[in-house]
């Protein structure tokens, strides 16, 4: 990610500017300047941003592109159903602005992506018992 991106971020979560301002701003910033240019994306590798409430479960993981640079601005939960090697694989660096929460094996999972950058939090949250279901 680039460093105009990651002060965008950071505006938002200082409440500089709302989410919906930061995400204008990192929109206009990833556009091409250049007639035929490569924009920061496809030169970099996708991206996913979180400026709200998110949960990673499985099946969003199976849709997301291996590598994914995710940001998240707000509040992102892990479902206790997702695997170690399928987080491993689909998060590729992880920018953490607001809450993650999560069980640990999966928090150390993102905590192993992280950028210098690390100004949110990582909450454990226990997971269900054998039998159990996740939501319940």
């Amino acid at each position: 990610m680039n460093e105009e991106v990651l002060e965008v971020l950071k505006m938002v979560k200082e409440g500089t500017v709302t989410p919906e301002q930061g995400a204008q701003l990192i929109e206009a910033l990833r556009a091409p300047t250049a007639p035929g240019s490569a924009s920061q994306d496809e030169a970099e590798g996708p991206e996913f941003s979180n400026l709200g409430e998110m949960t990673l479960t499985r099946e969003f993981l199976l849709r997301l592109h291996d590598g994914t640079e995710y940001h998240n601005l707000g509040r992102t939960a892990i479902s206790a159903d997702v695997t170690e090697d399928l987080l491993a694989r689909k998060i590729g660096k992880y920018i953490n602005l607001g809450q993650t929460i999560g069980p640990a094996r999966l928090l150390a999972v993102l905590v192993s992506r992280l950028c210098e950058d690390n100004l949110g939090q990582f909450i454990e949250a226990p997971e269900p018992a054998h039998g159990e279901a996740a939501g319940a």
